[in-house]
């Protein structure tokens, strides 16, 4: 798969019947200076995506009569070791059939669950990562859209029983409903569902989105090692530039001596800013009742988390704030400064408290 990936990203440069590539992409870093309960300041490279640095690269082409083309995205950045990690987060050539009504990709399609969404859950928490395979979406008219994949991958060297496969299928109304249903093999089997609600009313509030949705996992002996992790979505944005949300994540062990799960987290985002929409605030809460630390950047958690020495906080009651303002550069809607503090507080179970203040840079080109 990998080859033929190559193969259709070269032709897709090659050949003449192409439109040139168009590129995109995003440098995150920063710094912080991490005050640690009964440590010494630390001053470190910080980003909103969780990590010191990363750097993204996205291209796209496309056939002058808009039947074929390819996409790719590759990024860089750092580890909690200081060493450099590089990826293909997806890189796919694709071409329409059936008048425009299917659309097949081929290559690796969705590489973190978020890019396309047919391997995903409505939300990242319990989405399945896909490796290389194929996807076809079928517009079955203006208001629906079914779209299944189909991908595959192993190790080196590795024999039949250990190639992971990997399926799912995605139902979408734009802008109103999408479910999303998947399964792997990856892990001892898991799967994952879920359902999500765009601009809808519930007990006479209008919201912009509901969701929930579910992941089990250890499949092959789900009774006696298994796990189902079940979250849901709130965001609501009645108010003229102001938006409000909550995520909530439950994670329930099935086998005998484990401690069940829960988490969630609330945020506020005045998105019509002030000074002329040159400085957006916002206002972070998590809680952390029992069970793992949600992981860096995931679902708006952006890094409340990220000065927290996991090992010492998991399966505690810990609770973190994160206020913060983002200043745009003006002239450009992709390039942003972000000022923050983050406190992190060991409720039951550990004690102290973690500071971080951090100066974070976005820059779009």
């Amino acid at each position: 798969m990998k080859k033929f990936l190559v193969l259709g990203l070269i032709l897709t440069v090659a050949g003449g019947a192409f439109a040139q590539f168009t590129f995109s992409g995003q440098v995150w870093s920063g710094v912080a200076v991490v005050i640690p309960d009964g440590g010494d300041a630390a001053v470190m490279l910080a980003s909103s995506e969780g990590t010191g640095w990363r750097v993204r690269l996205n291209g796209n082409t496309t056939f002058p009569d808009g039947n074929a083309g390819a996409a790719f995205r590759i990024q860089a950045s750092n580890t909690a070791t200081a060493a450099i990690a590089s990826s293909m987060e997806f890189g796919f050539t694709w071409f329409k059939a059936l008048d425009g009504q299917l659309t097949i990709r081929a290559g690796r399609i969705d590489a973190d669950g978020r890019g396309y969404g047919t391997m995903a859950g409505v939300d990242t928490d319990n989405g399945i990562h896909v490796l290389s395979g194929l996807r076809f979406d079928f517009d079955a008219s203006p208001e629906a859209a079914v779209a299944i994949g189909i991908a595959g991958g192993s190790a080196p060297g590795a024999v039949l029983e250990d190639i992971t496969v990997v399926f799912g299928v995605n139902y979408l109304v734009p802008d109103k409903f999408r479910t999303v249903v998947n399964f792997t093999t990856a892990g001892d089997m898991a799967a994952a569902l879920g359902v999500r609600f765009l601009q809808v009313e519930a007990m006479g509030v209008g919201f912009s989105h509901l969701s929930i949705d579910a992941g089990f996992f250890n499949l092959s002996d789900f009774f006696t090692f298994g796990r189902i992790d079940i979250g849901q979505r709130i965001v609501y944005t009645g108010v003229e530039g102001v938006e409000f949300g909550a995520r909530f994540l439950q994670q329930i062990p099935l086998y005998l001596g484990a401690d069940a799960g829960f988490n969630f987290y609330f945020w506020g985002i005045y998105n019509k800013g002030i000074m002329n929409g040159f400085v957006i605030p916002r206002f972070d809460v998590a809680f952390n009742v029992a069970g793992t630390l949600p992981a860096a950047g995931i679902n708006s958690v952006r890094n409340v988390w990220d000065s927290v020495p996991r090992g010492r906080y998991n399966g505690n009651m810990v609770l973190g704030i994160r206020p913060s303002v983002q200043i745009r550069l003006r002239g450009a809607d992709n390039r942003s400064i972000e000022l923050a503090y983050t406190g992190v507080y060991g409720i039951k179970g550990v004690e102290g408290v973690n500071h971080a203040f951090s100066v974070l840079l976005t820059v779009g080109f």
